[in-house]
């Protein structure tokens, strides 16, 4: 009897210019009980950074005697 789990998993791209496409090359391989399988499937996704606006700085410093 085959079973399956589905595990999700969070990517991030981390770049220090916004116009610039960031890479993720990924690998999924197969591990039960401690033994682990072939990779099953590979992959390279490319993100295309969508920039929006800055956020502002604050107008007013706050201080700890405010």
């Amino acid at each position: 009897t085959a079973t399956s789990t589905t595990t999700g998993f969070d990517l991030q791209v981390i770049t220090s210019n916004p116009l610039v496409a960031g890479t993720i090359y990924f690998e999924v391989t197969a591990v039960r009980n401690g033994c682990t399988g072939n990779t099953l499937q590979s992959g390279v996704v490319t993100v295309n950074a969508n920039p929006g606006l800055p956020i502002p700085s604050p107008v007013k410093t706050i201080c700890s005697e405010d």
